[in-house]
This record gives structure tokens, sequence and C-alpha cells, in this order.
């Protein structure tokens, strides 16, 4: 029998986040597992839905001697939970059964061997180093953006490159698209020119969290993984195999009307025309109105609604678009911080694009609905 005893509080957060891996459902039924293994002074907890990998290390207390199995993740978690203080003693009695105890608390669960978990490959290519909290928040800008659903597997993924030492990040749907940079730590050792699946990345954001580390990038040599290193967590993914929308060429010149206005102000206004766009096929109109952007909204059952919102017009005062109300809210709820925000458009048939002066690189396009004025 071999022990290995952890702390209760960071047990349970790392499980908080591997059970998000683990799937419910999947072809490879220890795929519902999680796979623990002593690595020296550390336990290492994996877990898998055969796309995507996210491993976290957790100091512990570990005898000599074998440790590794794989038990069912959720059990696992569920167990944990309650769990806020004091030391959890780990100890496998059998190839593939696995003792917890914690003050009183003891069980047993019966898991597999760890050698029918699926093997995580390493991942040997050069690092490409960027700060967490300007990743973090790049990709909060950008990955709502991405396709959940598509005929075409290339948008339900992010494309990134690396440019001099910035990382370049775009996502797009048929209706929209997002773009992003942020400076890298330091001159990338290889270059970059992937696209992610949005979701792994959207799992990335998560896990950044708070942290001030640098997290490590790197892509495999054969161009088909890509691997996110920081703090004692690994996460790897398949990439997106094919060939991303043009996506430069989608961005418009610069619109024959451009108006600024403040972010937190239209972002209560589009909540409040939300219940009316809603039931009016999800039409938001906008449109420049005695010195104010005029916010719009109508449902022929429920009512209309309108709102004059505070702005600044340079170019044609006749500007006015019409916009999806679920994309103008996702855009201020995730794209846009507070602060001052400018539209630009060319007329009601041309898209519109958002920008931002605190965030210089960030650009967002959504593309016009057709209505009646």
């Amino acid at each position: 029998m071999t022990q290995v005893r952890v702390l209760a509080d960071e047990l349970n957060r790392a499980l908080r986040e591997l059970v998000k891996v683990a799937p419910a459902r999947v072809p490879l039924p220890v795929c519902q597992n999680v796979l623990l293994e002593r690595d020296g002074a550390l336990l290492k907890i994996t877990a898998t839905d055969l796309e995507q990998a996210l491993a976290i290390t957790l100091g512990a207390q570990a005898e000599d001697g074998d440790f590794a199995l794989t038990v069912p993740a959720r059990l696992l978690a569920d167990a944990v939970r309650p769990l806020r203080e004091g030391i959890v003693t780990l100890t496998q009695t059998a190839p593939d059964k696995l003792t917890l105890e914690c003050g009183s608390m003891k069980l047993t669960l019966a898991g597999t061997k760890a050698d029918e978990f699926p093997p995580i490959p390493a991942c040997d290519g050069a690092a490409v180093k960027v700060a967490a909290q300007p990743l973090r928040d790049m990709l909060k800008r950008v990955a709502f953006c991405a396709a959940s659903e598509c005929t075409r597997p290339v948008l339900t993924g992010i494309k990134c490159e690396t440019r001099e030492q910035q990382l370049v990040t775009a996502a797009a749907d048929a209706f929209r698209l997002a773009v992003d940079a942020v400076q890298l730590a330091e001159p990338p050792a290889a270059d970059i020119n992937v696209i992610v699946p949005a979701r792994t990345l959207k799992t990335l954001s998560g896990l950044l969290g708070r942290s001030s580390a640098t997290v490590e990038w790197r892509i495999s040599q054969q161009g088909t993984q890509a691997h996110f290193a920081w703090d004692g967590i690994t996460l790897t993914t398949q990439l997106v195999m094919g060939t991303f929308p043009a996506y430069e060429k989608l961005i418009p010149p610069a619109g024959t009307a451009r108006i600024g206005f403040d972010c937190e102000a239209m972002k209560r206004t589009l909540e409040a025309a939300a219940p009316f766009a809603k039931e009016g096929s999800g039409i938001v109109r906008l449109m420049w109105q005695d010195g104010a952007l005029v916010v719009g909204a109508r449902a022929e059952e429920t009512g209309e609604f309108r709102h004059p919102v505070a702005a600044m017009l340079e170019g044609d005062p006749q500007a006015k678009v019409a916009f999806n109300s679920l994309f103008l809210n996702d855009l201020f709820r995730w794209g846009m911080p507070d602060g001052p925000c400018v539209l630009e458009v060319s007329g009601p048939s041309s898209p519109g694009l958002f920008w931002c002066p605190e965030t210089p690189a960030y650009r967002h396009v959504i593309m016009p609905m057709f209505v009646q004025w």
C-alpha cells in the first residue's frame, strides 16, 4: 500500500476543474475517470475527453512506492466537495482500489489500473510565452464569437498566430468577427499559425483566473496539438485542421459615420431593449437622431422601445443600422471594457465596426440586419 497526503482545499479546487473535462458520456468509459499518479513529492491528477486533457499537480507528502490508478471523477469530486480544511490521505490498496480518509470520513473507490487510461502525449515544440492576465482578457474578448455548431468546423476554433512579438487571435461565425492581439513575454522561439478549439481556450481562460504566471504555449512538431502550461497546470488539445477565413478582409474600412459613446450606458440600454427585441425578430435599431444615438426595438404585440444614448458624431448625420440584439448584448457583456467606445458604419447595409481606445488592438465586426425603417 502506498499513501499520498494532500490539502483538502487544494484537492477540492483541482477536482472542480477536472470534472469539467471528464465527460459524463464518452465511447471510452475510462475517460469518466481521473488518473491519479505520484510524481516524486507531487500528486498529478489528469482528466481527458480524448480531444483535450487537463492535468493539475498538487504538492503532497508521499511515501516511496508506486501510486497510479484511475477512479470515477464525479464520484471523487462529490466525496471531496464538503471538505474545506485538513489533510486528505489517499491510499492505493490495490492496482484499481483507492481509500480516502479525512478526519472521521473514510471511503473506498473502485477504479481501473492506470495503464487503461488514454496516454497524453508530451508536446515537443518550442515555447511561446505570454503573461496570464493579458492572455485571459484577450480570450474573453474573442472566444464568444466562435461558432458553437457549424458545417465549417474551422469556425468552431480560434485562429492564433504570432506576428513579430504579438499573439493575434481571431474568432468568427457567419455574422460577426472579433480580432485582438497581446504582447508576448519575450520574442517567440517559433512562429504559431494554428486554429485552437474555442472551447479549449474558454477552458484556459477560466483556469487562468487571477494567476500572475507566464503561460508557456507549445505546438507539437506534427502541428496537430497545442499544449499550455503554467503554475503546475497543463492543458493539451487537438487542433482544428483546415483553413481559417481571411478575416482581415472582413474588417471594413473607416465608416462614413463615426459615433462615440459610453460602453456602460449602451450596455444598460441594450439590456432594457432586449425583451422588446426578443419579440421583434431579435432586431435592435441604432440611428443618429436629435444629437444622440437612439436605440430602438419593436414588437407588434409588446410595444416599442426607444432610448437615446449620449454620443458624439463625426461624419454622416443620417447614420442608421440594425443589428441582432443577441450579438450586441454579447459584445457589451464580454468584448468591451467600461469606458468610451466607437461605432463606425457606412449605411444601413454595411457592417458595423466597434472598437475601444482602451484596447486598441481589438476590432469587432457585426453584419447588419435588413429592416424596414
